[in-house]
Parts: C-alpha cells; sequence; structure tokens
C-alpha cells in the first residue's frame, strides 16, 4: 500500500437533528440520532445547539501499522476535540466556529497525512432534548433559570469576565449579571462560560456582584443557549451568610435506567460556620472539589433527590442522608453517618468516629476518624425520625433527620455489620492526587467475602 496515497477521514457525529451541510459528503443520508457522517477535508455547518465531537481515521489502513492522529490547531476556547472512534458517548457543543486542522502520523514514519476541517455555526432552533430541560429547570427553580437569548449574545462579544448589568424589575438598582466566567478554576473546558447572577435578597447593588447568601447562579456551558447547571444560595436566618445550598443538574443513574433526568443535591450548614460546597463549572466534581468543600462541624447534604417528573416531586436517591456532627464545638467533626438508598428504604449505613478526637487544624483538612461500623439490611424510615426539606417551594419527599440519624443507627436491626479500624492513619482515597489526605467520609471497608464495600464514589 502506499501510504503518501492515504487520505484522512474526518467524521463529524451529530447528537441532534437541526440544520446541516455540508461539501463532498461520502454519503448523503438525512443525519439521525448517533449517526456519523464522513467527510474529506472541506466544511460542515451545524445548528449552535447541536452536540457535536471529531473521530479521524484513514480510509486505507494496513493491520500492522499504527495511526496517531492529532487536533494541531483549534479556534481558541473551541470545547472540541479529537476522540477515538468508539467514543459514541463524549460529545461536546461547537461554541466557536473556524479552522481545525488534524495530523495523522503513521507508525513506520513514511508520511504524515495532514487535513483541515472549517467548523461553521449558524443561528437555530434549540434541540428537544435541550428545550425540555429549560422547562424543567424553570418548574424547579423559576422563571428566573431561562436567560436572556439578545444578553447572552451582548456578553459573548465582550471580553471575558466583563459584567452586563440588569435591572429587571425596573426599580432603579440593578437585580442580575451577565458575563463570561473566566475565573482560573473553572479551567477552560466549558468556555465560554455564560453566567447570569440574579440577586434575590435585594443587595446586589451595594457591590454591582453576586454573594453566597441569597442569590441564584445560572450556567450555560460553551456558550450554546442550553442551560448546564444552577446553584442556589439561601440564608434562612437573615444574618447574610449562607444556611443552605441547592444544586441543580441532570445526569444518567440509578433505578431509572439510562434516561437522563434532574437531580438537585442539597447541602445544609447546620452548624452556621458559613461554610458549604465549592464548585467548578458551577457544579461538584469530587476530584476537583472535594478537599475545598466543607464537611466539617455540624452539616449535612442529600446526594440527591431525583425529580420525578409524573409525580411532580423530589425523591431521595443514593446518598439520602450524610451527617456531620462536632462534638465538642472546635469547627471539626468527630463523628459521620451516611445512609444510602432509595426514597425512605435505607440499604446501607456506615457510622465512623474519631475516638481520640485528634482531627485539628494542624492535619490537612481536618479529618482522622479511627474506625466504622458499615452495616446493610433493609430499614423503612418512620415518620418521626424523618424530615421534608422546602426547595424553593417543592415540598421534598422525607429524608432522615440530621438530629436523629445516629440514634436510627445504632437502634436499628442490620443484616450485617462490619468493624473496620484505621490504625495507621492511612484511611486514604487512592486515586491519583487524592492520597494526601484522610478521608472526609469516614473510614471505608475493604470488601471481603463477608462484605461489600460501603461505596464512597459519585
Amino acid at each position: 500500500m502506499n501510504h503518501k496515497q492515504l487520505r484522512l477521514f474526518i467524521f463529524v457525529g451529530l447528537l441532534v437533528l437541526g440544520c446541516f451541510s455540508c461539501t463532498n459528503l461520502l454519503t448523503t443520508n438525512q443525519p439521525s440520532l448517533l449517526s456519523v457522517l464522513s467527510l474529506i477535508t472541506n466544511e460542515v455547518t451545524v445548528n449552535i445547539y447541536e452536540k457535536v465531537m471529531i473521530v479521524a481515521e484513514t480510509n486505507q489502513q494496513n493491520s500492522d501499522l499504527s495511526y496517531q492522529y492529532e487536533l494541531i490547531e483549534k479556534p481558541q476556547n473551541s470545547g472540541i476535540d479529537l476522540y477515538p472512534k468508539n467514543a459514541v458517548a463524549t460529545v461536546l457543543r461547537p461554541n466557536l466556529a473556524g479552522n481545525y486542522l488534524i495530523k495523522c502520523t503513521v507508525s513506520d514514519g513514511s508520511v504524515e497525512i495532514w487535513s483541515t476541517l472549517d467548523i461553521k455555526v449558524v443561528s437555530g432552533n434549540a434541540d428537544v432534548g435541550a428545550t425540555e430541560d429549560l422547562l424543567v429547570f424553570k418548574k424547579l427553580v423559576g422563571i428566573e433559570a431561562e436567560m436572556d437569548p439578545a444578553i447572552v449574545a451582548l456578553v459573548l462579544q465582550k471580553p471575558a469576565g466583563e459584567k452586563y448589568f440588569v435591572d429587571a424589575d425596573d426599580d432603579g438598582y440593578v437585580d442580575t449579571i451577565y458575563f463570561v466566567d473566566n475565573d482560573a478554576r473553572h479551567g477552560d473546558s466549558k468556555q465560554p462560560l455564560v453566567v447570569k447572577i440574579v440577586d434575590e435578597d435585594g443587595d446586589m447593588y451595594l457591590s454591582n456582584a453576586g454573594d453566597q447568601d441569597s442569590d441564584l447562579y445560572i450556567a450555560d456551558w460553551y456558550g450554546d443557549g442550553t442551560i448546564d447547571r444552577i446553584i442556589d444560595y439561601l440564608d434562612l436566618d437573615g444574618d447574610n451568610d449562607v444556611d443552605e445550598q441547592y444544586l441543580y443538574f441532570f445526569k444518567k443513574y440509578g433505578v431509572w435506567g439510562p434516561v437522563s433526568r434532574p437531580w438537585v443535591a442539597w447541602v445544609k450548614d447546620y452548624g452556621d460556620d458559613n461554610k458549604v460546597w465549592y464548585d467548578v463549572n458551577y457544579e461538584y466534581n469530587q476530584l476537583q472539589t472535594q478537599w475545598l468543600s466543607d464537611f466539617n462541624g455540624d452539616e449535612m447534604f442529600a446526594y440527591a433527590f431525583v425529580y420525578d417528573q409524573a409525580a411532580d416531586t423530589l425523591i431521595p436517591h443514593f446518598e439520602i442522608a450524610f451527617g456531620f456532627y462536632d462534638q465538642d464545638q472546635d469547627g471539626y467533626a468527630e463523628e459521620v453517618v451516611r445512609f444510602s438508598g432509595d426514597e425512605n428504604n435505607v440499604q446501607q449505613i456506615r457510622y465512623s468516629l474519631d475516638i481520640d478526637n485528634d482531627n485539628a487544624s494542624s492535619l490537612p483538612y481536618h479529618h482522622d476518624y479511627d474506625f466504622s461500623l458499615s452495616c446493610i439490611g433493609d430499614l423503612t424510615l418512620i415518620a418521626q425520625d424523618t424530615k421534608s426539606v422546602n426547595i424553593r417551594g417543592y415540598l421534598t419527599q422525607p429524608i432522615v433527620d440530621w438530629e436523629r440519624m445516629r440514634a436510627v443507627a445504632k437502634a436499628a436491626t442490620w443484616d450485617k455489620i462490619h468493624l473496620t479500624w484505621d490504625e495507621n492513619d492511612n484511611n486514604i482515597d487512592p486515586r491519583f492526587g487524592q492520597q494526601s489526605y484522610e478521608r472526609w467520609e469516614g473510614v471505608i471497608n475493604l470488601e471481603n467475602k463477608f462484605m461489600p464495600q460501603i461505596t464512597p464514589v459519585r
């Protein structure tokens, strides 16, 4: 085979239907869900709401050789990358049009093949999934969840970080801010990251900025018109600091199968230390944010409530209650209890304690639990041990009350109980970059013939 005669194919996979045209197509079939259309070194035009991935391969390949593909050039912050051909589940939305230069290198060094793709992005209607997501967000959060597309268009033309101020109620005071958030904490993977901040306690005009007592943050990844994440901060006692935090997102998980569902994570600061979860790209990402989030003092969270659209209610699922207890009020938790299950049914708990109370400020991130009881069984919560959470007017299905968690765990009859001691202060997350700190979740048992691991993974 003459390697110099190889031609580089560029595959563009579209996951939603919309405005699509391209030149020199090898196939002219109408695009359909998860279809992959191939083209050679020319251009493709996509609706701004379409999800796109780029895959490259040559039209002839020698099985004795390997072929390495690289995306050499692309528009700055395009949010698009090059993926293996089998990566059909990995997609990104195009947010900047421009030229993409792909290089193919053959392992025997005989040839390098260069190919260019010109992606043009045009305006169009949002895809059905994005529209439905927005409708759900508006139902759970309110009309504030929607962004003004005309303002977003103006913000995208401004330098990143420059704010656009809005007086939505015409009272003469700023109450809404739009901007592209280019803070270094977020990185480049979701840029341009368009954010709308809604002032819900009437103090935005004092600083021309959002705060974390009673403001709402709506995030649009890639500036493509789709609302991707929402974080809400609430001040319950009027002391101008945060008491509860709600994080809204869509994901596929659990008993509902592969359907993407709206979720809400609920975080409660019982100890009033004014600390909640840290976010990157307006979401909690364990590897990136866990050590900057507050899992100390008197705290609780539920990860998470799933929105049941048919019943119009929020149902607890997975980590239905995770409570932290600071017995000596030194700011550091000595006990942590995790309940896992669905609705009012608990299948697992883990109860960890810092027996020698050496959890102190001198320790990295201040966690040093000594042992845990991991339990599996079938526990149905009763009304006197539970409470419902009011999340922006939605009263959730009940979860175990923070004040009752320890008593409920101790009183229950479990099928199996596993005692785990951490004798050498090595209760760590083994994943790369996480090994330096004692776990905040408690002492994790090792899976064995008697007991499965009470998993910490989310």
